[in-house]
């Protein structure tokens, strides 16, 4: 299953990569080096979790830690809560959610991965018009509303190219606009 993650980062502070360390002329940047001297964890709000798999990859690498995660499927919540005991599970629907809700003074990324029946090519492929289809704009609220360091984004290949590439482009926009640099690739689930 090939899907598209988006590494959105905030453009006045990073450039690329996941890990804040280094100074370079732009500012600083992210590397993927794990041996960092910073002492505490990036804190991150997940929102769309699932049953928290791409947390749990970031918490694996022990410089990040899920402050805050929200699914509204009651039984992806239950696999949720035995995979993260120790993570606050918000169940609310994200559009009864509030930026200031986050239980953590500083969120340095948001992650989602956002329904992807409005884009998907097994799905009526409706976009923005399926009401699960403006659920990225909730996300973008919380984005708004936290301002956090980096975004990753996550959700399936057709995303890129749905409605010749219009819906895409207005997530590009609407991230940019909050002045995020935006990196983006498709990748193959089945290659490790």
């Amino acid at each position: 299953q090939e899907s598209s993650t988006i590494i959105v980062e905030n453009s006045k502070r990073f450039s690329t990569k996941i890990y804040i360390d280094k100074k370079q002329k732009a500012g600083y940047y992210m590397t993927n080096s794990v041996s960092s001297n910073r002492p505490e964890k990036y804190n991150i709000a997940a929102f769309f979790s699932g049953v928290g798999g791409i947390e749990l990859g970031f918490e694996q690498t022990n410089e990040f830690r899920v402050v805050y995660a929200n699914e509204f499927d009651k039984y992806a919540r239950q696999t949720y809560q035995l995979n993260h005991p120790d993570t606050y599970l918000d169940g609310r629907d994200i559009h009864d959610v509030q930026p200031e809700d986050i239980p953590a003074e500083r969120v340095d990324v948001i992650m989602g991965g956002f329904p992807c029946q409005a884009f998907s090519i097994a799905g009526y492929r409706k976009g923005f018009d399926d009401d699960r289809g403006d659920l990225f704009f909730e996300l973008l609220r919380m984005i708004e509303g936290r301002k956090p360091r980096a975004i990753f984004i996550e959700n399936v290949k057709n995303m890129v190219g749905h409605d010749h590439g219009t819906t895409f482009k207005v997530i590009r926009e609407a991230l940019t606009e909050n002045n995020y640099f935006i990196k983006w690739k498709v990748l193959n689930g089945k290659e490790s």
